[in-house]
């Protein structure tokens, strides 16, 4: 259940540039799960998300907002050059399909990301490895990530965790967390 709250963060992610703000810079986006704290062994949840575009709007100073769909979902007062050092949602509420009030998850993402626009300068391909390196993957391709490090205009982490649930939630706790992979290409470059 929570990773169906996860691949809609709260609303539809939705394709292509429809609404995207002439001031931001909008990313081609993929996700794929990286840890799960939430479970273990064969109950081990994956996750993956493709096609749907993060933007980034700077309103001042160094903080910056970041949406989705034309929502925004997260906020950071920690921009510095190319990295959003981190960006926090509010707290978001995902219920089950059916008559039972109580399945439910709320949860909160914590993030992280370096970034460039306008095709380099930044490093993407560098922090690529690092981050593949801090969760243990050896090689780009088990990612399932089709673009290369090298070609990445955004690369980071995602946390998504757990601060509540209804009483007929029995297979999560409170605060585990689920860690995803970031990638993304700058749209003015596809």
């Amino acid at each position: 259940m929570i990773l169906g709250a996860i691949s809609l963060l709260g609303f539809s992610m939705g394709c292509g540039g429809e609404d995207l703000d002439p001031l931001g810079a909008h990313y081609n986006m993929h996700l794929v799960g990286v840890k799960d704290d939430c479970h273990s062994g064969d109950d081990e949840q994956t996750f993956e998300e493709t096609d749907f575009v993060y933007s980034v709007t700077f309103p001042g100073g160094s903080d910056a907002v970041i949406s989705l769909g034309g929502h925004s979902f997260a906020r950071s007062s920690t921009l510095a050059g190319c990295s959003i050092d981190s960006y926090y949602s509010p707290v978001f509420k995902e219920e089950a399909p059916g008559n039972d009030d109580e399945h439910w998850v709320q949860w909160e993402l914590e993030g992280t990301a370096s970034f460039q626009q306008g095709g380099g300068g930044c490093g993407i391909e560098a922090e690529a490895f690092e981050l593949m390196a801090d969760y243990g993957i050896k090689e780009w391709g088990k990612t399932n990530v089709e673009v290369e490090p090298k070609n990445l205009d955004w690369i980071g982490i995602e946390i998504f965790r757990i601060v509540g649930m209804g009483e007929s939630v029995t297979d999560l706790e409170i605060n585990c967390e689920y860690h995803v992979m970031t990638t993304g290409v700058e749209l003015s470059e596809e």
